[in-house]
């Protein structure tokens, strides 16, 4: 693999600026009303690589308040970001949850969307055809988790909550939406206070017939932030953390990073198991423009043809992508790329599959540890989150990247 070096070849000030203030005036959203509006681009680069050059554009908005720990789908051309927590006492806890979701456009208009229907954070978002949906979540520390699923149409505005779309309330879930339906799996539940479990559990929404059901397999075993992938008929599973039993805790400890990489068919069949080299909490994982998925460990970077595993390609932000916090961590760019977001370094990193190489990282304007991370078209969007070295203060930023 080439070591690739980033190289500024000119940096000028972008008339996107006044097509995002165009797009403002035009665009029109049922049971919506505008908060914001794109500044001007901050850069318009090229970066010159061993294969040629890459151009973006960034740029950044503002989300309607700052929060963590919020959710992230797509659908209609437009990005979703729904619930999270203000609070900074503690990542693990939300002592101050939102229902609140905003919806960003790919030139940075920001927009207020009719809000969840329970203020929570950790809420797991997936889109499909015209549905973004919100599912699970919850507020830490004792109370239980939430077996919620929020679907919004997105050509209404209007939101649809199924108080028991999971078959147990949880949050940690991993999500992805494959053959014309959206499975939500694994997660960790709080039956009663004191008491944790992990989830094996896989739910199933099927936007036809709006129904929620559980799954015909579960996961090889129980734990939650799990990273799922579809390609083609087929789900991934991979990585997240598993429980180790500890008597004198009255409860499990969640602390090892799990390996596993589960594989079945849409229809429950199951496939060939893989693994990482080492464990992977919170993994990167997206189906691909390809069709292909590509499932991101510390080290590593898998890519599967259906249930099949093709290839191992070295990933040398891996563990940054993993320290990111960030359910589906993995997005799909244009026709060329697959992209990540890295905490360590800050900033987003693609893998280009038609060269099968990595991109030079482009560093975010701010931190997003337990951000959402979306991609609609060619531009990536990197949302909310907190910056675990200034007091874990919560951002309304949004960092935009438009990749050609």
């Amino acid at each position: 693999r080439v070591s690739l070096t980033a190289q500024t070849v000119t940096q000028m000030q972008s008339a996107r600026a006044m097509v995002a203030g165009l797009a403002l005036a035009l665009f029109v959203q049922s049971d919506a009303r505008v908060i914001g509006s794109v500044p001007t681009a901050t850069r318009s680069d090229t970066v010159a690589t061993s294969g040629g050059q890459w151009d973006f554009v960034q740029s950044t908005a503002k989300l309607a308040s700052p929060r963590r720990d919020l959710g992230g789908a797509v659908a209609g051309g437009r990005a979703y970001f729904a619930g999270g927590c203000s609070d900074t006492a503690s990542p693990y806890e939300c002592l101050s949850p939102t229902a609140a979701v905003d919806i960003v456009t790919p030139d940075g208009t920001v927009t207020a969307a009719a809000p969840l229907s329970v203020p929570r954070g950790w809420a797991t978002g997936c889109g499909i055809t015209k549905f973004v949906l919100f599912a699970g979540g919850g507020t830490g520390g004792a109370a239980p988790h939430l077996a919620v699923g929020d679907v919004i149409d997105t050509t209404t505005g209007k939101t649809t909550a199924f108080p028991t779309a999971l078959s147990v309330g949880r949050w940690g879930l991993g999500c992805t939406a494959v053959n014309g339906s959206v499975f939500y799996a694994g997660g960790k539940s709080i039956p009663s206070e004191g008491t944790y479990a992990m989830s094996a559990a896989v739910d199933v929404f099927h936007p036809t017939s709006q129904v929620w059901e559980r799954a015909p397999y579960v996961l090889s075993h129980p734990k939650e932030c799990v990273a799922g992938a579809g390609s083609r008929n087929s789900v991934v599973w991979a990585g997240g953390w598993v429980e180790t039993p500890n008597s004198g805790h009255g409860g499990p400890i969640f602390q090892r990073a799990d390996t596993a990489i589960d594989t079945f068919t849409t229809l429950g069949t199951e496939g060939p198991h893989a693994s990482f080299e080492k464990g992977a909490e919170w993994p990167g994982a997206v189906e691909g423009p390809d069709g292909n998925a590509y499932v991101l460990g510390s080290t590593e970077l898998l890519v599967f043809n259906g249930t099949v595993l093709l290839s191992k390609t070295p990933a040398a932000v891996g563990a940054g992508v993993l320290a990111a916090t960030v359910t589906n961590n993995g997005v799909s760019v244009g026709d060329r790329f697959v992209c990540f977001y890295s905490l360590t370094p800050n900033g987003v990193v693609c893998y280009d599959i038609s060269k099968e190489q990595w991109m030079p990282l482009v560093p975010c304007s701010v931190v997003h540890k337990a951000g959402a991370f979306v991609a609609v078209g060619s531009t990536v969007l990197v949302a909310g989150g907190y910056n675990p070295d200034r007091g874990n203060a919560a951002t309304d930023v949004v960092d935009l990247l438009t990749i050609s």
